[in-house]
C-alpha cells in the first residue's frame, strides 16, 4: 500500500440517556463537514481505492458521505480493529495489510492519533497532536502526506 489516509469521523449529535454511544449518528453540522473534507481530498487529487471504517454509525456515516464525494463506487467495509478501545498496532496492520493503493480509514481518537504515530515510526503515545472531527492526516511511509482539519 502506498498511502493510508486516517481520518476522525465527523461531529455526532451529542449522548444522551436514549442513545448509546455507539448509536450516535452525524449532526447536519457534522454533514457538511464531512463534504468539506470530501471536497478537500478530492481537490488534492488523491485516487481512494479502498475505504474502510469502525462499525460505529457515525463513522460509517462519515464514510460513505465521503465516498460519494470522491465518487468512490467500491465497498465500504467495516474493521473492528478501526474501534476506540482496540490496540492502535492491530489497526495499523489490519490497514497494511489490504491490497489498496491509497486507502481511506474512518476512525475515532484517541486510536487515531496512536495510529498516526505508528505510521510515522513513533511509539503510539509519542503522537501529541489529537485529530479534531472530520480531520484527515495522510501518510505514506513514515511521512506525512496530507492535511485538513476538519
Amino acid at each position: 500500500m502506498s498511502a493510508i489516509f486516517l481520518m476522525r469521523h465527523s461531529r455526532a449529535v451529542a449522548a444522551d440517556f436514549q442513545t448509546t454511544d455507539e448509536a450516535r449518528w452525524l449532526s447536519e453540522p457534522g454533514r457538511e463537514m464531512a463534504r468539506a473534507a470530501g471536497q478537500a481530498l478530492l481537490a488534492n487529487d488523491t485516487a481512494i481505492d479502498c475505504i474502510v471504517t469502525s462499525p460505529l454509525a457515525r463513522a460509517v456515516q462519515t464514510a460513505e458521505i465521503m465516498a460519494h464525494c470522491l465518487g468512490y463506487r467500491g465497498p465500504i467495509r467495516c474493521l473492528a480493529s478501526l474501534q476506540s478501545e482496540m490496540p492502535a498496532q492491530r489497526a495499523v496492520e489490519d490497514l497494511q495489510s489490504l491490497a489498496c493503493h491509497a486507502v481511506l480509514a474512518v476512525s475515532h481518537e484517541p486510536i487515531a492519533s496512536a495510529m498516526g504515530a505508528l505510521l510515522r515510526g513513533k511509539g503510539p503515545d509519542e503522537f501529541r497532536a489529537a485529530f479534531n472531527t472530520a480531520e484527515i492526516r495522510g501518510f505514506r511511509g513514515d511521512s506525512q502526506i496530507f492535511r485538513h482539519l476538519g
